[in-house]
C-alpha cells in the first residue's frame, strides 16, 4: 500500500507541469465581418466574417455569444464590425467589438 501511495503521489507531481499550461486563458483571434442578426435577449450575434488567419479558417457565417449583452445593444443587420473571440468549450464568445 506504501509503494501505492508514494506511486501516486509521483504521478500527481509529473502532470502538475500539464495543468499549469491548460490553465492559461486562451488567446483570442481577430475577425472582421458584418452583422447578419442580432438577439440581446440571449446575447448572440449571427456575423459573416472574413478569414481568421490565427485558426486557418475560412470566410463563414457564424452565431457568437457576446461576452456582455452590452456590446449587442443598438446593433443592427448589416454593420461592419471587428471582433475578437475565444472559444469556450463548443461556444465563441466574443470579448471585444468594434463598429
Amino acid at each position: 500500500m506504501r509503494s501505492f501511495a508514494a506511486f501516486f503521489a509521483a504521478l500527481v507531481l509529473s502532470l502538475a507541469p500539464y495543468s499549469a499550461v491548460q490553465a492559461q486563458p486562451p488567446k483570442p483571434a481577430h475577425a472582421s465581418g458584418v452583422v447578419k442578426s442580432v438577439n440581446v435577449a440571449q446575447g448572440t450575434v449571427s456575423i459573416a466574417h472574413g478569414p481568421v488567419a490565427s485558426l486557418n479558417w475560412p470566410p463563414m457565417t457564424m452565431t457568437f455569444v457576446a461576452r456582455e449583452k452590452k456590446m449587442l445593444e443598438n446593433l443592427q443587420p448589416g454593420t461592419k464590425v471587428e471582433f475578437e473571440f475565444v472559444q469556450e468549450g463548443s461556444r465563441y464568445t466574443i470579448t471585444s467589438l468594434k463598429r
